[in-house]
């Protein structure tokens, strides 16, 4: 083992998942619930993460994920 501790988030409880829910949040305008990902070509998908990842972040200092 690795000495370290694992959490898991209860169901329904979103506010236990907050990285995970500010994400999806981002990635909404671009990909709606319910979308199918089989008629999404990775071309598209590989935008819209240079998108993401080119976005600065306040819980980076104002830095991009890609600078970080």
């Amino acid at each position: 083992m690795l000495g370290s501790t694992a959490y898991f988030a209860h169901l329904y409880h979103s506010r236990e998942r907050g990285l995970n829910e500010n994400t999806n949040g981002h990635m909404r305008p671009y990909f709606p619930k319910r979308r199918d990902f089989e008629k999404t070509s990775d071309e598209r998908v590989r935008e819209v993460q240079d998108k993401l990842n080119d976005r600065p972040r306040k819980c980076l200092v104002w830095r991009t994920p890609r600078e970080v």
